[in-house]
């Protein structure tokens, strides 16, 4: 009886073992797929969206991070989708003000989406409630910008936006259907060591602005005394569209 008990216990302890050393092992991936355990958030894009407009319209703000060190950059894009299947054609482009006039403080005249989405940068944290009260928009142009009237649309044209995407096709009248992609990059404007390109010259990200009241002759870079980095603080992205859709994305400069 003693021996039996004995055996029992034993196997008993076996099977404990056995459940420890299950236990113990990493868990694999399914299928295959390596599974990521990174946890810098700093890794992957932060959107911000509007809704849904009833054309099936979604304006978006993406950023690869919510926060830059001083004299860094943050990369950013304004665009909007259309989150339909199928295409939306949109009649009658009338100018949206805030768009004309931030254009020339965003620096996206050279867009061929300029007329249908723009942004505004500004100081502090800016939402819907108090954006009436953030003043006027910091200035990513660098001074003597040149305006690209060129690039706008006229009145009457329309827009037809394909399946599933920012990409779209403009008509009107006066000229041949034109493919667009209706988004901007956020940048601040960097003309290096060739002024003659003033108008047509844009950094890589957000790192600074630039102050049109400063004289900046020669080369309009990033060493002009008409440029300053961003200070420590919060800063906001305002975006629109031609749509009426807002979006309000901040970012910490630290």
């Amino acid at each position: 009886m003693r021996r039996e008990r004995g055996l029992f216990l034993i196997a008993q302890m076996a099977a404990i073992i056995a459940v420890l050393a299950l236990v113990s092992l990493p868990m694999q991936p399914r299928n295959g797929h390596e599974v990521s355990t990174s946890s810098n958030v700093n890794e992957r894009p932060y959107e911000f969206a509007s809704g849904v407009s009833p054309q099936g319209l979604q304006l978006e703000v993406i950023m690869n991070s919510s926060s830059l060190q001083s004299h860094g950059a943050i990369s950013a894009r304004v665009e909007v989708l259309n989150t339909f299947g199928l295409n939306v054609s949109l009649p009658g482009i009338v100018l949206n003000q805030n768009i004309s006039e931030w254009n020339g403080d965003d620096y996206v005249c050279s867009s061929g989406a300029s007329s249908f989405v723009g942004f505004a940068l500004f100081r502090g944290h800016v939402a819907a409630g108090n954006v009436t009260a953030a003043g006027q928009p910091l200035q990513l142009a660098p001074p003597e910008v040149i305006y690209c009237a060129a690039t706008s649309r006229p009145p009457g044209a329309a827009v037809t936006f394909l399946p599933k995407g920012d990409r779209a096709v403009v008509t009107s009248d006066t000229q041949e259907p034109t493919p667009v992609t209706v988004g901007v990059n956020a940048t601040t404007g960097n003309c290096g060591d060739n002024p003659s390109y003033v108008g047509y010259c844009t950094g890589k990200g957000l790192s600074g602005y630039w102050n049109d009241s400063i004289p900046a002759p020669g080369a309009l870079n990033f060493t002009s005394p008409a440029f300053s980095y961003f200070p420590p603080g919060e800063y906001t992205i305002v975006a629109t569209d031609l749509w009426g859709q807002f979006v309000y994305a901040t970012f910490t400069v630290e």
